[in-house]
């Protein structure tokens, strides 16, 4: 929720500066670029963060919104196997596997990057805040009220959604595993033979009124030996 709403405010901001229509990492990116040096007043930034021995602070601040926009991006990537994992289950995601474990790896990096990023940010926004505590008389109406905002970041829920995201990745990276695909075979070919056997049983043919199909029962004889490939890359 704290990621979402920063992202969300990022790109309201940019749109305010008129960069409606344009796509989120080209206006990051010039951004980025006046911001090395003079830092335009518009930017909304705090004094604090405006200087030129502050680019490091402002990269990382950049960095979030980047790895941010990353990480939803290859977020969203992953509707399409959710879908066909509710329809085909994890034989679809095994046979997707090649794609599936690239778009995982990205999401991994993303997620990590979002991370280093925020923890530096974090870092810096401490440090103002202990500065301006030392001379808090002195202090601006804006600079009070900064400090006052800091406390709706909320660390502790931050580190839980990272865990949270990083497991489940590894999770899905666990179900589309080659060991995870081996057992789904024998799954299969477990459940294949059960049907076969059951349908060529005496009991279940005494109790047919229709004649079976023409090769029904070799395909059925087959279909039990024969080691599913379903799933097979």
């Amino acid at each position: 929720m704290t990621y979402r709403i920063l992202y969300r405010a990022t790109c309201q901001s940019f749109a305010r500066e008129g960069n409606a229509g344009r796509s989120f990492s080209s206006v990051l990116q010039e951004v980025q670029s006046s911001w090395q040096f003079a830092v335009p007043a518009s930017s909304g930034l705090l004094d604090a963060f405006a200087g030129e021995q502050e680019v490091q602070v402002r990269q990382a601040y950049l960095d979030v919104c980047s790895h941010l926009d990353k990480f939803c991006f290859f977020l969203s990537a992953l509707r399409p196997y959710q879908r066909l994992a509710a329809a085909g289950g994890d034989a679809a995601l095994c046979w997707l596997r090649r794609s599936l474990g690239h778009l995982l790896q990205e999401l991994d990096k993303s997620l990590l990057q979002l991370r280093q990023a925020s923890l530096a940010l974090m870092q810096a926004a401490k440090k103002q805040l202990q500065d301006l505590a030392k001379r808090l008389p002195s202090a601006t109406d804006v600079e009070v009220q900064w400090m006052k905002q800091l406390r709706f970041v909320d660390e502790p829920r931050l580190s839980e959604l990272h865990r949270a995201c990083a497991e489940q990745a590894a999770q899905v990276s666990s179900l589309t595993s080659a060991a995870r695909e081996v057992e789904l075979k024998l799954a299969a070919k477990e459940g294949l033979q059960q049907i076969a056997s059951a349908f060529l049983s005496a009991d279940f043919q005494a109790r047919c009124s229709l004649a079976l199909p023409d090769r029904l029962a070799l395909d059925m004889r087959e279909l039990a030996g024969r080691t599913p490939a379903a799933i097979s890359n």
